[in-house]
């Protein structure tokens, strides 16, 4: 089964995801922040990581998220 890590600071964003990739059979996974989600991702070592996408509006957290950069770094 594929697996799945959802990485979103907004609840309501992660459980709408998790309901839509479990109804496709997907595995779901589920961080709130970066931090945790780099504990996920060495643990489960899942096969697609989906990050939060900034709001219209906000500055575009991901850039500069050195979390989410560490996952890309690690897997080098």
């Amino acid at each position: 089964m594929t697996r799945i890590l959802v990485v979103d600071s907004d609840l309501a964003t992660q459980r709408l995801a998790e309901s839509a990739l479990r109804a496709q059979g997907y595995e779901v996974t589920l961080a709130s922040d970066g931090v945790t989600g780099v504990s996920l991702w060495r643990q489960e070592r899942p096969d697609l990581i989906v990050l939060g996408m900034a709001r219209a509006g906000h500055a575009d957290s991901r850039s500069g998220d050195p979390d989410a950069k560490r996952i890309e770094h690690l897997e080098k």
